[in-house]
């Protein structure tokens, strides 16, 4: 039968439309999904230190702070109150539940990390020594703990993501002194993160983060492969160089500037070194998205010593390329350490009790902080395939 016009056309229709969706498959790339309200900008804030939660709602009116990591540390709290760590272990769950449920209310995010395993009373906090990492019962003490903290968790947006030893290390110290310490990866850790994974998706579909190690440096990356689970948050830390983000600490040199030359002369410091130290983790990002698949990427926790000379512009600079990237970031921290905290002036005072360099909202370093923790406009891409330029 010869075909009409009309035919023509209908037999036009049928093959386009069944080869469309093969085609389109064939080119387009699988949708990228992230966590509720990403990416994060947000501040740490430690318990005990940040009992306050009312604090929380001023933070969010007055800064306009829409994402917060909450960070219980149940030992130092046993500590404080003198308490056993079961005590403070439920205590630090209370506060938890009771944050999130306030981020809630202000309709914002707020993210979980703990790290402080085992509990059990007569166990150290060794997590960085064979104490922890070669004994089986303290493992699975901590996967334990990780269900009862699971369990108690709101499956709401104002869940951003949980993570569990977000520093995954072992030390290994030269009994002579002679030597720096050794820091590696436990050779346990793979193994042990896929066991707290499996026991986090059978209580849900929570977004887990992921540190390699060692530490939360960037270097495990190189190495590192995407999960065949795309609920997971990629972590880093940022404190490099820790002779500058740490120094006057426990005798360390002082004063160090930033941007300069660092480790007695032997590298020039600035945008592009702070670039090049992230690179390990910004490969991987682009090897992800290369191949289909992007993935959240936050750093978890960064800082710099309150008195560091240049450290606002350290800070600045490092939220530039956060924010280039694509990546959630939270700067380290509120409640804990006077070192680290924006409520304290940037002067290295060791005559003044550090009570009294308290000054509040005016310090120098809050004025960094509403600028890097400021919501940028619609231009920002959430996949962070944004161009892969480097600093001159």
């Amino acid at each position: 039968m010869t075909a009409t016009p009309r035919h023509s056309l209908l037999l036009v229709l049928v093959f386009s439309l069944g080869a469309t969706p093969a085609a389109a498959g064939a080119e387009e790339k699988k949708e990228a999904v992230f966590p509720s309200g990403w990416p994060w900008r947000g501040v740490g804030v430690k318990y005990p230190g940040f009992e306050e939660l009312d604090r929380l709602e001023e933070l969010h009116r007055t800064e306009g702070i829409r994402h917060f990591c909450l960070v219980p540390k149940h030992r130092a709290l046993a500590r404080k109150k003198g308490i056993t760590l079961q005590e403070a272990w439920t205590e630090s769950l209370d506060w938890m539940v009771a944050a999130l449920a306030r981020c809630k209310r202000l309709g914002i995010t707020a993210s979980v990390l703990m790290d402080g395993f085992p509990v059990y009373e007569n166990w150290s906090s060794a997590r960085q020594t064979s104490e922890f990492w070669d004994t089986p019962a303290c493992q699975d003490e901590a996967l334990e703990r990780i269900v009862e903290l699971v369990e108690r968790l709101p499956t709401g947006p104002e869940l951003g993501h949980i993570q569990f030893f977000s520093e995954p290390v072992y030390r290994k110290e030269d009994p002579s002194g002679k030597r720096r310490v050794r820091v590696s990866t436990p050779e346990v850790w793979p193994a042990f993160f896929e066991r707290i994974r499996k026991t986090v998706r059978e209580h849900g579909d929570f977004w887990l983060g992921y540190s390699p190690g060692p530490g939360g440096l960037r270097r495990g990356y190189k190495k590192q492969a995407v999960f065949d689970d795309p609920r997971i948050v990629y972590n880093a830390h940022m404190y490099s160089p820790g002779i500058y983000t740490h120094q006057g600490l426990e005798g360390k040199e002082h004063p160090i500037e930033y941007p300069g030359r660092l480790e007695k002369g032997r590298r020039f410091w600035n945008k592009k070194a702070l670039r090049e130290s992230l690179q390990p983790l910004r490969d991987f990002q682009l090897k992800c998205i290369e191949s289909g698949r992007p993935v959240p990427v936050i750093i978890n926790s960064f800082s710099a010593i309150r008195w560091a000379p240049g450290g606002e512009q350290y800070l600045l600079d490092l939220a530039d390329i956060f924010q280039e990237y694509g990546w959630s970031y939270s700067y380290w921290c509120l409640g804990g350490a006077h070192v680290w905290d924006p409520d304290y002036g940037n002067v290295f005072d060791e005559k003044t009790p550090w009570q009294r360099q308290f000054v509040g909202k005016t310090s120098v370093r809050w004025n960094t902080l509403r600028t890097i923790l400021a919501p940028r406009g619609e231009e920002e891409r959430e996949s962070g395939e944004g161009s892969d330029r480097r600093d001159p």
